[in-house]
């Protein structure tokens, strides 16, 4: 069963804050960027890592065996 289209409405408004507000939450936006982007560098390196290790590759060419032969306790 598909689900029924949402509508969805955005209204900005501009935020009205003084020289001092602004500055710090451009500090903890660029914070949260920085910290966002280190974790993601990391997440692909053990991503990366982790498709080129033997024992992940001996174990998904086991997986893809069982799912063509349909062998649900191959699966398991």
């Amino acid at each position: 069963m598909a689900k029924g289209k949402k509508d969805y409405f955005i209204i900005e408004l501009k935020l009205l804050i003084d020289t001092w507000q602004k500055d710090i939450l451009l500090k903890r936006f660029e914070i949260a960027r920085t910290l966002y982007n280190t974790t993601l560098s990391y997440a692909v390196k053990k991503y990366t890592l982790m498709q080129e290790s033997k024992h992940y590759r001996k174990q998904l060419r086991c997986y893809q065996k069982a799912k063509k032969s349909n062998d649900t306790k191959e699966l398991k």
